[in-house]
């Protein structure tokens, strides 16, 4: 049996704060966690093991630290706010005196990604509920082993978010999802061929069912995302290795997947056009009301909708050991990503008469990529020195994207729908080097240099609708360089115990951090350092570590999302100090 129990609690870092920057005393930001697990491992016969998981995490805090690095109110649902607004104090018209003016959205609601402040006035909330559960059982026979694993997990999530980062009348979206998964998994594994050949197959098959409420308030109208979801994955795999001589190892592989994706949007409507002002304006007028139908109006027409997709990815691998320590390789393998529907849409559509039903809801088709990999391991000078060498190449199809839309074309809306799309075809190129060595027995350095080359190559007629300058776009998330480096130092261990101090360093070269290459989400060269030190009791029974985390209080941009009304990111932690306990039974 084995028992394990986590807490964790951070305050949040991100102040929300009113016009005149005095303090709400609400936080974005903060962790409070807590998380068990138990496994219980049983020799049920002599050649017939159970293992059964039980796991669990709960998840009360308030949305991640973010901050509105753009705000338009010259375009799509804000522009149409300032224009509701009497005597057009929040036109352009108004001069510089409209960004001063507390009924009005504009750029005074932008702040710096390092003031760790935001004047949000709407939800703040973020907890989750997750259950697991897990029997695996391992039956072993002459020559070969059965197992079976058969697993279960519910998650239940509640959520919402300020969107726009006014203290005076707040946008915001909510999410309520109830998901669950059943999977079933049998292999079958052994040696063959005097052990020179070791093969493993079978069969997986996957069950998801979730509903997603998602009400999403746009400063003029209300309506209600979301769906139901029913997925189905099966699988049949299999790997052989074989041991070609004493040298040269050959690895082939394949797995054959079937996907089936069913959504069904009947939930979603419009709710209402009523503005969520904190303080009233006198005489607004909803330029909107009814434009987008009653209250009740479907986004949708109810039903399930369903796409299949199916693929076979197989694999290569040859290594050839030049000795004990130092191995060389080369592999080819495809890799393969299921589809999506979008989720969230408006306005409403209102399909022709005979449209196909599958034809109306945003459907993102499975990508796939080829990777080419060729590298080298080893560990010299009595494993003192561990050096990895790898250079890859990837060619990525229909490769997944969300970026955002405007869904009835050039209009009053503006971009604000995240659709899941197939943006094109992509070929990433790098090259990886770790190292790690024990310079002394008291001193180990360990490091990574990394080097990536990515490029899109083609697009769909869809995405270059959408964007039309698509081929000067690079790949989000993808830094040029990479780099890490990080020291051990051994103080003492001996029989008053065991101490080392640890030394981290980071760098990511600039990238973007979303789809459209939005400057204000534009994240630049950085550089990330930590420290800690240590210490074990003589009996290794309890350990006590104090330590730093980005020691030199970088803000740099996590994730972000834009659109035509805003731009928002989710900043890195300040630099926080800490310390941890550990005992072991």
């Amino acid at each position: 049996m084995r028992g394990s129990a986590a807490y964790q609690s951070r305050d949040g870092f991100v102040k929300r704060i009113r016009p005149d920057g005095t303090d709400t005393g609400e936080r974005q930001g903060d962790v409070d966690r807590l998380s068990g697990r138990y496994v219980i491992e049983a020799d049920l016969t002599q050649n017939l093991m159970a293992t059964v998981s039980l796991d669990g995490t709960r998840i009360r805090e308030q949305t991640p630290g973010t901050a509105v690095l753009k705000a338009n109110g010259e375009g799509g649902l804000p522009g149409l706010f300032n224009a509701g607004v009497p005597g057009g104090v929040c036109l352009p018209s108004a001069g510089e005196s409209r960004f001063s003016n507390p009924y009005c959205y504009n750029e005074q609601y932008a702040t710096e990604l390092d003031s760790h402040r935001t004047t949000a006035s709407g939800g703040n909330q973020s907890d989750t509920d997750v259950a697991g559960a897990s029997v695996k059982v391992d039956w072993q026979l002459d020559g070969f082993d059965l197992t079976s694993i058969t697993a279960y997990r519910d998650v239940q999530v509640d959520i919402a978010q300020d969107l726009y980062g006014s203290p005076y009348f707040y946008g915001f979206i909510e999410q309520d999802i109830d998901w669950s998964q059943f999977s079933q998994e049998f292999q079958i594994s052994g040696e063959a061929a005097d052990g020179r050949l070791h093969y493993v197959g079978g069969l997986y098959y996957s069950r998801e069912d979730a509903t997603q409420r998602f009400p999403v308030d746009l400063l003029l109208v209300r309506f209600l995302s979301g769906g139901k979801v029913k997925n189905e994955s099966s699988a049949v795999f299999g790997q052989l290795s074989y041991d070609l001589t004493d040298r040269w190892s050959l690895t082939v592989g394949g797995r054959y997947t079937r996907d089936e994706r069913q959504f069904n949007p009947g939930l979603q409507q419009v709710e209402g056009y009523d503005y969520h002002p904190t303080i009233e304006i006198p005489g607004f007028v909803n330029l909107v009301t009814g434009a987008f139908g009653a209250p009740g109006t479907p986004i949708f027409p109810a039903g399930w909708y369903k796409r299949t997709s199916t693929a076979f990815n197989p694999m290569a691998s040859l290594s050839y050991n030049f000795s004990d320590d130092v191995m060389m390789y080369a592999s080819a393998s495809e890799g393969f990503k299921g589809g999506g529907f979008t989720m969230r849409y408006f306005p409403p559509i209102m399909p022709d008469p005979g449209t196909d039903p599958d034809d109306i809801i945003s459907y993102a088709g499975p990508e796939e990529a080829v990777s080419y990999e060729v590298g080298l391991k080893s560990e010299l000078f009595d494993r003192r020195l561990r050096l990895n060498i790898a250079a890859f190449y990837t060619d990525y199809e229909d490769i997944q994207v969300t970026y955002v839309i405007d869904p009835d074309g050039p209009g009053p809306i503006g971009e604000f729908v995240p659709v899941l799309a197939n943006a094109g075809t992509a070929e990433i190129k790098g090259l990886e080097v770790e190292l790690s060595a024990a310079i002394t027995g008291w001193l180990t350095i360990d490091g990574s240099l990394g080097y990536i080359d990515a490029e899109y190559v083609d697009f769909t007629a869809d995405a270059l609708a959408n964007f039309p300058d698509a081929f000067s776009l690079e790949l989000q998330n993808t830094p040029e360089r990479t780099a890490n480096i990080g020291a051990t130092i051994t103080f003492f261990d001996t029989e008053k115990g065991y101490s080392f101090g640890r030394l981290d360093y980071s760098y990511r070269d600039e990238q973007y951090k979303e789809f459209s290459n939005d400057p204000a989400l534009l994240q630049s060269s950085y550089s990330i350092l930590g420290a800690s030190v240590t210490y074990m009791t003589p009996d290794e029974k309890w350990e006590m570590t104090f330590g730093g985390s980005n020691l030199t209080d970088e803000a740099y941009i996590v994730s972000g999302e834009t659109s035509s009304e805003y731009s928002r990111a989710v900043v890195s932690r300040p630099r926080e100090w800490y310390a941890r306990i550990k005992y072991h039974f």
